[in-house]
């Protein structure tokens, strides 16, 4: 129910005194009775405090102010007191105390009753692996919505080991193919294409925790445990690169005379996340991937990107050249395939020139078995960017390469990546 407040300050003496005091007897009472209606009718509630002819308040009275129920006269008691005949000698004096006199009315309306609270949806985060598939196609969303901003462009210049063989000089159809998704995921550990139902049951041989607190770990135990964190979507990946960067920046404040010794930790902290076998098979029985890991790296400072990266490259593709066997242990090489393919989703190399190394090692049998493997990641990350800027004769070349395998082992692999280009033998 809303309250009315009126406050009005009289100087009065004498005779004016008595009747003023008559009046507000009577305004009292009447209150009383338009308070005790005001329980059955809601009609506005008017509360008189009798205020001495001698007290003087100001409007900024602490005590008003701070009780909220109080209220004034209400200004009828100075209207009638105007209605009796005076003297315009007596007139004009109090005319002038009229002018003197503080007048405050303030109105307060009921509080409206609390709207009910929003329940707003939790943020995305940038990169989740279950959100992206729906058992039968592959949504990855294209490169320039998922990564950061800082993050290079797919053909900005990178510096690349020369394993990597320069894109050609040929220029990209004119009319570019339709962009596709993938189908479905790449498992190619194992080399044989899983049902719906199926599930990964890979062996986790991951450390178990320390128990150290946090600011007692090594800076790059410390790290390895942020992005593994991010990869299997524990953490945001904002939240990571915020803490990684507190952490390096505390290590440096701390012991500035050993930038390069808190440079190499990171180095290897990432190098850890990316290729640690252990943390390779907690991410696979969590069917979770890299791209997390190398978006954070792609928001590190630049000098740190090109040293993580092209150490990075350079370890990806020693191992991608190691001969091996088709029947051998896929677990082996599978996290520098997918870290290979992450790289050329976000650019860091550029897919031409990924294309062009993979099909050199398809055609060698010993290193078929790595190369099939990380041209089906990807196939599954990087579809789009395939069909859309790598030049025609390139994956002319490449299909006839394909065209040329038929070891058994190679069967679900040879049939993922040919459906998605649509390639699939009629």
């Amino acid at each position: 129910m809303g309250v009315l407040k009126i406050r009005v300050e009289l100087e009065v003496d004498g005779e004016d005194a008595e009747r003023v005091a008559g009046l507000i007897d009577a305004l009292a009472k009447l209150s009383s009775a338009l308070n005790r209606s005001a329980n059955e009718n809601s009609v506005p509630e008017i509360r008189v405090v009798h205020l001495s002819s001698n007290q003087k308040s100001s409007p900024d009275d602490s005590t008003l102010q701070s009780d909220p129920v109080s209220s004034a006269v209400n200004t009828q008691a100075a209207a009638n007191s105007e209605l009796q005949p005076k003297d315009p000698a007596e007139s004009q004096v109090e005319s002038k105390k009229v002018e003197q006199i503080p007048t405050v009315l303030e109105t307060t309306s009921a509080p409206e009753s609390s709207p009910e609270p929003l329940h707003l949806p939790e943020p995305e985060v940038i990169y989740r692996p279950e959100d992206l598939r729906d058992n039968t196609q592959y949504n990855l969303p294209p490169p320039q919505q998922q990564h950061h901003q800082s993050h290079p462009k797919p053909e900005e210049n990178v510096a690349v080991p020369s394993q990597v063989v320069p894109p050609s000089s040929s220029v990209i159809a004119s009319t570019p193919l339709p962009p596709r998704k993938a189908t479905e995921d790449y498992t190619g550990v194992t080399g044989v294409r899983e049902t719906q139902n199926s599930t990964h049951e890979y062996a986790v041989n991951a450390a178990p925790a320390v128990a150290l607190p946090v600011q007692e770990l090594p800076l790059d135990v410390k790290i390895v445990g942020i992005l593994q964190e991010a990869a299997l979507d524990s953490r945001s990946v904002d939240g990571a690169v915020a803490e990684i960067l507190h952490s390096v920046d505390a290590a440096r404040f701390l012991s500035p005379e050993s930038d390069a010794i808190v440079g190499k930790q990171l180095e290897d902290a990432f190098l850890d996340a990316l290729f640690d076998p252990a943390l390779l098979n907690e991410r696979l029985a969590k069917q979770c991937g890299v791209m997390a890991v190398v978006e954070i790296l792609c928001m590190l400072d630049q000098a740190s990107q090109v040293t993580i990266k092209e150490h990075a490259l350079k370890t990806i593709l020693s191992q991608l050249n190691i001969p091996r066997s088709a029947n051998g242990n896929r677990l082996e090489f599978f996290a520098y395939a997918e870290a290979f393919a992450a790289f050329c989703w976000f650019g860091i190399v550029p897919i031409r020139a990924a294309m062009k190394s993979i099909i050199s090692l398809l055609v060698d049998p010993r290193k078929r078995s790595a190369a099939i493997t990380t041209l089906g990641k990807t196939v599954e990350l990087c579809l789009e960017m395939i069909v859309s800027q790598v030049d025609p004769p390139q994956l002319a070349e490449l299909k006839q390469v394909l065209q040329r395998i038929h070891e058994p082992e190679y069967q679900y692999d040879l049939e993922y990546i040919q459906e998605n280009l649509s390639w699939l033998p009629k």
